[in-house]
């Protein structure tokens, strides 16, 4: 049974689309989860797939860092796949003071 919460963002109270769900989940699903993405993360660095280094940089720095790689893949004429992921969503400021 997943259990769903409304959580007013800011706006007008009526507009559905200032508010935001959040999704209560039980206990194994977050062990799971935590698993999997330790799995992946592991997957991905021993395949050189992504660097440790990934993590310590800033925004700013890493988009430097992609664009030169793409750049470099693209002149010596190499397949170049990008994969864009937003996570404008995740960081809204969330009042906790209002649940629906």
């Amino acid at each position: 049974m997943k259990v769903m919460l409304l959580l007013f963002l800011k706006g007008i109270s009526s507009d559905v689309s200032n508010y935001r769900p959040i999704s209560l989940t039980s206990l194994f699903s977050k062990i799971f989860e935590r698993i999997v993405k330790q799995q992946m993360l592991t997957y991905l660095l021993n395949h050189k797939l992504i660097t440790a280094e990934q993590f310590k940089c800033s925004t700013c720095t890493q988009l430097l860092d992609c664009l030169n790689d793409w750049t470099l893949s693209i002149r010596n004429r190499h397949d170049t796949d990008i994969i864009y992921f937003d996570f404008a969503k995740a960081f809204d400021s969330v009042s906790c003071g209002r649940v629906c």
